[in-house]
């Protein structure tokens, strides 16, 4: 997508991904009239520089019990997932349990 075009639709969508000049920003969810998205800061800086002028409002409980970025990393590379000493980490891949040897009567 270029960065210029205009979102396919005039409604934020779940996932509808934009550039800003200092950061990235993914719309990840909407719901009733409310959209929330994720941004990713270029540095500590640009985030500082964002919020310089927002009140503090302490730990959001709901956002602490979501799983870490990890759980949301691309695994749809093509690579296997090792740690540094090569074994593999505990993610599974989905497996269809249809034989095709079922009879399916």
């Amino acid at each position: 997508m270029n960065f210029d075009d205009a979102p396919p639709s005039d409604e934020p969508r779940t996932a509808d991904h934009y550039q800003h000049p200092d950061c990235v920003e993914v719309v990840y969810a909407v719901a009733e009239g409310r959209v929330l998205t994720l941004r990713e800061y270029d540095s500590p800086e640009a985030f500082e520089r964002a919020v310089a002028d927002a009140r503090y409002l302490g730990i959001h409980e709901g956002v602490e019990a979501l799983p870490g970025p990890e759980a949301f990393a691309d695994e749809g590379n093509g690579r296997d997932h090792e740690d540094e000493e090569g074994a593999t980490d505990d993610r599974t891949d989905e497996v269809d349990s249809h034989d095709e040897n079922d009879d399916p009567a």
